[in-house]
């Protein structure tokens, strides 16, 4: 008997370390969520880590920092400390059916997460988020290998919180530039559309029929919403080693530097 509760408890393991990746543009906009709390909006992706089993949610810092709050403590010493506090958000999904050939709403999924991880504006300006408990099994976006290039005029698409109302919206366009420096930071230019609500929100290329995520949607042009700046891969994959959060994306935990 023993055994056999050992054996199922491995086996569970396994299953729960499976990740089923997003490799259609249904998916695409199926592992994309809405971020909301009383203080906070934005859009941002699901990842499912296939080391622990867990589920993050992957978005800008500028989405989540009115959730910061400081605390000033007295430690035992007597000298006065500050510490970091942070509010809870939920990710929100609306779930539809098509009724008459009209999109219905028919129910909304919330769940509740934490911030984990957080750089401010100025900095990377990513955070992200790990969700308390995932009911049912979702689908998970595939980070980009590292040794993926992109190319000039390449195809990408983008699934984001269009004008706070729009949720989940799937546009497509091409990469501008790759490596654009703005606001002194190397960023991917895409003409894919993208507008307040959309910060948070992935770009996606396809490879040899997989949907890979290549970068995060952060900055745009207010008078051009076909003119917008994406964080790129390679500097997300280098935040997430950076704060010990590399196992969410299939890499190997590094130590945290301060």
């Amino acid at each position: 008997m023993r055994y056999k509760v050992v054996l199922s408890f491995v086996v569970g393991m396994v299953i729960a370390m499976v990740v089923a990746y997003a490799n259609t543009l249904d998916e695409l906009v199926k592992c994309t969520w809405s971020l909301e709390s009383t203080l906070a909006r934005g859009t941002g992706t699901l990842f499912k880590s296939p080391k622990d089993g867990k589920w993050y949610f992957l978005t800008a810092g500028h989405c989540v920092e009115d959730l910061r709050s400081e605390q000033k403590e007295v430690n035992p010493e007597g000298k006065e400390i500050v510490k970091e506090k942070w509010e809870d958000a939920y990710i929100v999904q609306k779930v539809t059916a098509i009724v008459d050939d009209i999109e219905t709403e028919v129910g909304t999924v919330r769940l509740r997460a934490k911030v984990v991880a957080y750089s401010k504006f100025e900095d990377e300006d990513l955070a992200l988020l790990e969700v308390y408990a995932m009911p049912f099994e979702a689908v998970s976006a595939q980070f980009a290998p590292p040794d993926l290039q992109l190319q000039l005029g390449e195809q990408v698409w983008h699934v984001g919180n269009l004008r706070g109302e729009l949720t989940a919206s799937l546009t497509a366009g091409h990469i501008s530039a790759v490596g654009r420096i703005y606001k002194s930071k190397p960023f991917i230019q895409t003409t894919t559309v993208a507008v307040p609500g959309s910060s948070g929100g992935g770009i996606y290329v396809q490879r040899d029929g997989k949907f890979y995520y290549v970068g995060m949607i952060t900055l745009g042009d207010a008078q051009a919403s076909n003119i917008n700046f994406a964080i790129p891969f390679q500097r997300i994959r280098k935040w997430l080693h950076k704060v010990g959060y590399a196992h969410v994306i299939g890499d190997k935990d590094e130590q945290q530097s301060n």
